[in-house]
């Protein structure tokens, strides 16, 4: 558990202690009990260059590789960042699988815009990603049913969905997946840097199809 613990480090270090108070252009603030760092050092912390080298096949063949593991939160995390700074309740609410990241990209992202979050899981054991997403601070709610597969998700949506709507305007539910036409557009933008690229093909090795269909309208001639 490295990662969270170097990322909580960072953002202690930033945020400079709880006793900012100033507003949200200039110094940290407080937020829902939370030190919430200005919004230019918290997209910066989301959105760490990225790490591209080029690997020569021993053929010949040659290909750029777009390594995002050093993410935190995994890729989502470059475009969930703007996206949570302009939505005005103090707790983010998801649902999801047990065995996704969004839920650690959520974490981190609301850690760092001084907001909670709430997960809902597809399982009664706490997995460990489920854990690094506690790590953050996130509240995991785990829910056990009979369903499998899609009919066990539409469940714990359900129960987030009712979650958010007795917490009375308090609460925000985010879209399964991150798959919302605002969190494309900032997640196109975050790849600004690597437009000068024109891949032939495009190999994602973990994805969502959110990511996927991002990545296709910025290259919309590569193949998939």
């Amino acid at each position: 558990m490295k990662r969270p613990i170097r990322a909580l480090k960072m953002y202690q270090n930033n945020v400079g202690g709880a006793k900012h108070r100033t507003s949200w252009r200039g110094e940290s603030r407080q937020h829902s009990g939370r030190a919430r760092l200005p919004f230019k050092q918290a997209y910066e912390l989301a959105n760490p260059e990225f790490n591209v080298r080029s690997i020569k096949h021993p053929s010949g063949y040659e290909m750029t590789l777009i390594d995002e593991s050093h993410l935190i939160g995994g890729s989502k995390q470059r475009a969930l960042i703007g996206y949570i700074a302009d939505i005005k309740q103090d707790e983010l609410v998801y649902a999801g699988p047990s065995s996704g990241y969004a839920q650690i990209a959520i974490a981190y992202c609301a850690l760092l815009s001084g907001k909670t979050a709430r997960i809902f899981i597809d399982q009664t054991n706490i997995n460990p990603l489920s854990e690094m997403a506690k790590s953050f601070g996130a509240t995991i709610v785990p829910f056990s049913s009979q369903d499998s597969g899609s009919s066990r998700l539409k469940m714990i949506q359900k129960q987030a969905e009712i979650y958010v709507d007795r917490a009375g305007g308090r609460a925000f539910l985010l879209p399964f997946g991150m798959d919302h036409p605002d969190v494309k557009k900032l997640y196109a933008s975050a790849f600004a840097p690597l437009r000068s690229y024109k891949p032939k093909r495009i190999w994602v090795v973990a994805g969502s199809g959110m990511i996927f269909s991002t990545l296709s309208s910025i290259w919309p001639d590569a193949e998939f």
